[in-house]
């Protein structure tokens, strides 16, 4: 028997399949977020993060900013938020910002941004360790987006992709030995360089022209997620 899970009215809103994980009850026998929080991750110390602006690779590799239509982002910030006054939340939050980085910070943070916050915010709550990090360095042709901190984390700026994404951008060089001497560490001393995550500070690394140490910054996107559950979607048989 094939199952998919059954997409909600609002998965029109991102330009993504909603194929992921199924919870069959023996394999996966709970929501991760749930799992977590529960202590079953206990014992295991992840480094977990995303990019700045993640879903911009999407609208890109969809086209561009121009193919993002108001109608789409009044429909993304009506139907993703978790409260009712999603819209009103993130005009707030972001002023100055024009219909498509309104969509792009939207769904970035239902897609991408808030389940990883989510996920470290669970294993903290179930008595784990975790490191988080938010990558902000957008000197690339689409800015902090989706899988532009492959080339940096590898130390591969002169490859094809770092090529096209750097160039010879001055500091990216730098950011590339902070974020690969920050993997290596954790990866033979389970210590990239910062704090674990704690609920409290929230202290986490951003990767920047000047990295630095800080309180989780997308600050607002979880004040307007804070009580969502991302439990995953149903279930319907074929």
């Amino acid at each position: 028997m094939w199952v998919h899970r059954v997409c909600p009215s609002w998965c029109g809103s991102t330009r993504r399949s909603q194929f992921g994980p199924v919870i069959d009850g023996e394999i996966l026998p709970d929501s991760p977020f749930r799992a977590l929080a529960a202590s079953a991750g206990r014992g295991v110390e992840p480094l977990i993060g995303h990019n700045r602006d993640e879903y911009r690779y999407v609208v890109y590799e969809y086209g561009g900013p121009d193919t993002v239509t108001a109608e789409q982002a009044e429909t993304a910030l009506t139907s993703l938020p978790p409260i009712p006054a999603g819209v009103q939340a993130y005009r707030a939050a972001h002023p100055r910002a024009g219909h498509t980085e309104l969509y792009e910070s939207v769904c970035s943070d239902f897609v991408y941004r808030m389940p990883t916050l989510h996920i470290a915010q669970a294993h903290a709550a179930g008595g784990g360790t975790a490191y988080l990090y938010e990558f902000c360095f957008d000197a690339s042709p689409i800015g902090a987006a989706h899988t532009t901190e492959i080339p940096l984390v590898f130390g591969t700026l002169g490859s094809p992709l770092g090529t096209a994404l750097y160039g010879s951008a001055p500091a990216a060089e730098a950011v590339s030995d902070e974020m690969s001497t920050a993997c290596r560490s954790f990866a033979a001393r389970g210590d990239p360089g910062w704090p674990a995550y704690d609920p409290g500070e929230q202290l986490t690394r951003v990767f920047d022209v000047e990295s630095r140490v800080m309180r989780y910054p997308e600050q607002a996107s979880q004040q307007i997620w804070a009580g969502y559950p991302f439990d995953p979607f149903g279930l319907q048989p074929h």
